[in-house]
């Protein structure tokens, strides 16, 4: 009687298991799993829409953002992917996502893995975004420097070949006035050279310390010689006060001090020998600024009857010139909001709770 009722039961044990197996409701699932409740939210990539939600949850599912997931988790993607359920919470825009293993840490791991992807990716596709923007910006960019090329030829024919330092640039001056600034800037030239020529005819008539006072009285940029004329007279107030305290002329400090004005006053000869060759180079530069300046009066002088022509050309290059400029400001502002835009939110991704099991 007991050998047939224990032959009874396994077969009816393994009639059972193999029933248990092939069904498609059995399919096993790890020990443990962990369910996070989450809201996701749009962007300036990715407005709000009828089917925002279901289109994200198929990016959640996609190939690439499971093997992202399945990298950062440390977890094979197949393994990953089949422990994943993603499902819409009926009555809510927010989702369930759940993970199984039987490892009990990994499935909280597996779904943040998974969400870290999907923020990662949106990331990378507003960076994707702004990257038009910014070369639109550099093309508008070069065209306000075209503008600006054309718009100096203009200027440039009327006499002005630069822009004023002071930045008082002729820009918007009337003909009469650039020409009337032309003219003074000729007649500075003018000065500035006729100054030269009397310092260099007065420092070739000079020799030893006369040459030294005149040229260190002259206003000169970074002038050496009124430099080193400096330490020497100040050497020699220092040999006076040494002289009044008492001490000798052979004094080592007197002699010392002695040694530094002369040495000072041989620097400062030197230096005022070299002035009148250096002098000489800046007259050369003037006296080319002088004639191209004279050159150009002349033909302003002489091309008087096309004046209302040059200002009207002018006036249009100015113009397309600043309204570039303010397209490109307009420009910039409308870039810089969009920037905002496609940047916020930062956190894509709001979970609002968790569920381990």
């Amino acid at each position: 009687m007991k050998l047939p009722l224990i032959f009874t039961s396994l077969i009816a044990a393994i009639l059972f298991s193999s029933c248990d197996s092939s069904s498609p409701t059995a399919e096993k699932r790890g020990a443990h799993q962990a369910t996070a409740t989450v809201q996701i939210l749009p962007s300036l990539s990715f407005p709000t829409s009828q089917n925002f939600l279901a289109n994200q949850i198929a990016i959640l599912k996609t190939g690439s953002l499971i093997q992202a997931a399945s990298l950062s988790a440390q977890i094979p993607a197949d393994i990953l992917s089949s422990s994943l359920e993603i499902t819409p919470i009926k009555g809510t825009d927010l989702l369930s996502i759940t993970a199984h293993h039987d490892d009990e840490a990994l499935p909280k791991t597996i779904v943040q893995a998974l969400l870290d992807a999907y923020q990662n990716h949106r990331n990378h596709l507003g960076a994707q975004a702004i990257k038009p923007l910014d070369e639109e910006l550099i093309k508008q960019s070069d065209i306000v420097q075209e503008k600006r090329k054309e718009m100096t030829v203009w200027i440039q024919s009327y006499g002005i070949p630069y822009f004023d330092g002071d930045n008082r640039s002729p820009l918007g001056a009337s003909e009469q006035d650039m020409f009337r600034s032309a003219r003074h800037k000729l007649a500075d030239f003018q000065t500035q050279r006729d100054q030269i020529e009397i310092q260099i005819k007065e420092l070739s008539k000079m020799t030893g310390d006369e040459l030294v006072e005149y040229a260190a009285g002259l206003d000169l940029p970074e002038n050496q010689v009124t430099y080193y004329f400096t330490q020497h007279r100040e050497a020699l107030e220092q040999k006076r006060t040494l002289l009044a305290q008492g001490l000798a002329a052979n004094h080592p400090d007197v002699r010392a001090v002695e040694e530094r004005a002369e040495g000072a006053m041989d620097y400062a000869k030197k230096e005022a020998v070299s002035l009148s060759a250096v002098l000489k180079t800046k007259l050369e530069l003037i006296n080319r600024q002088v004639e191209r300046m004279e050159e150009m009066v002349e033909d302003r002088q002489e091309d008087t009857p096309n004046l209302s022509s040059k200002q009207n050309s002018y006036n249009t290059a100015k113009e397309a010139y600043e309204q570039a400029r303010e397209t490109l400001r307009n420009l910039k502002i409308q870039q810089q909001e969009t920037r905002i835009l496609l940047k916020q939110p930062r956190n894509l991704i709001i979970i609002h709770g968790w569920d381990h099991q």
